[in-house]
């Protein structure tokens, strides 16, 4: 299979998203974690998520079985893989600790590797970012209101904490704890004083993540297949528009639009062949437009609900 010609010789897979989220991240990678050789062994020990935070979700479906990760690598599930929480993941504690408590019921054993200097969500953190979210009014940017932003900020400042700083000293940790809650007083009191319809694929956007990220394939996430429309560029007076962020764009510069005649379900379809010929179109223009190949395609919840070529 092309994919596992891809893998022959690899020492490291990146999953990189190459939309705005909601793309299958946690499904292939659990499914990649689920993987072994021909002689039973595990064949991706090691899986590292590098940043984030619990604002993120990934859903993973095993025999029909659901479970929600916002923290904890989603390929816990696999007995027998270190999975790490890197650096510049948000790590907040009370969604921890929930988690690794439903990781537990399928793998009583599972290794999970925090780094010591991970920053940590503190409770004001939580409370300002709803408290902002709700000065908005009108102008929400729609926040999970998880404290992902003020933990980040207070990083940036050097006035936040990181894991080893809450395992330390308890009246040092009480000491700043109060020193970051009057820091934040003024700004919360003030703020409380105050107080996707279409699925589209971005293949400019995709394409730059892509060349960045290295190249080894696509996995298509899409049970449904229903994304009718392609963005090929972003145009604006006939020239590539130099912001990116689709959520302003695509209201003010005109886009080429590929357009597709509904595509119907595709679940238990096992072969690329036998997808209806309109879905392998839509797939073939999108390894076009993106210059990769597409090696797997998602088009169901379970693990295993996988075209892979």
């Amino acid at each position: 299979m092309r994919f596992q010609k891809k893998l022959d010789g690899a020492q490291t897979v990146a999953v990189v998203d190459t939309s705005f989220g909601d793309s299958g991240k946690g499904s292939i990678t659990d499914w990649l974690a689920s993987m072994k050789d021909n002689n039973g062994n595990i064949l991706f020990r090691h899986v590292y998520r590098a940043n984030g935070g619990p604002n993120t979700g990934h859903t993973i479906y095993v025999n029909g079985n659901k479970t929600v990760f916002h923290l904890i690598p989603s390929a816990a599930l696999n007995m027998g893989v270190n999975c790490y929480i890197g650096r510049a993941v948000a790590f907040e504690p009370k969604t921890f600790l929930m988690e690794l408590d439903r990781v537990k019921q399928y793998n009583p054993e599972p290794r999970i590797i925090i780094d010591y200097g991970a920053p940590v969500i503190m409770p004001w953190h939580i409370a300002i970012d709803n408290l902002r979210e709700a000065a908005k009014g009108k102008e929400k940017i729609g926040t999970t209101g998880k404290g992902v932003g003020p933990c980040m900020e207070t990083m940036a400042s050097r006035n936040g904490f990181v894991i080893v700083e809450t395992l330390t000293n308890k009246e040092e940790l009480r000491k700043r704890v109060n020193e970051a809650i009057n820091r934040f007083q003024p700004e919360i009191k003030h703020l409380i004083n105050k107080l996707k319809e279409y699925q589209e694929i971005d293949s400019y956007l995709a394409n730059i993540k892509l060349q960045l990220n290295g190249n080894l394939g696509i996995y298509f996430n899409n049970e449904e297949l229903n994304a009718e429309k392609i963005i090929e560029d972003y145009t604006k007076h006939g020239e590539i528009s130099s912001n990116y962020n689709s959520r302003t764009v695509l209201s003010t510069v005109s886009s080429e639009m590929l357009e597709f005649e509904e595509i119907k379900n595709i679940k238990g379809v096992k072969k690329f062949e036998e997808l209806p010929e309109n879905a392998q179109k839509y797939l073939e223009t999108i390894e076009q437009l993106t210059n990769s190949e597409i090696l797997i395609i998602g088009n169901g919840t379970d693990r295993n609900d996988k075209i892979v070529r």
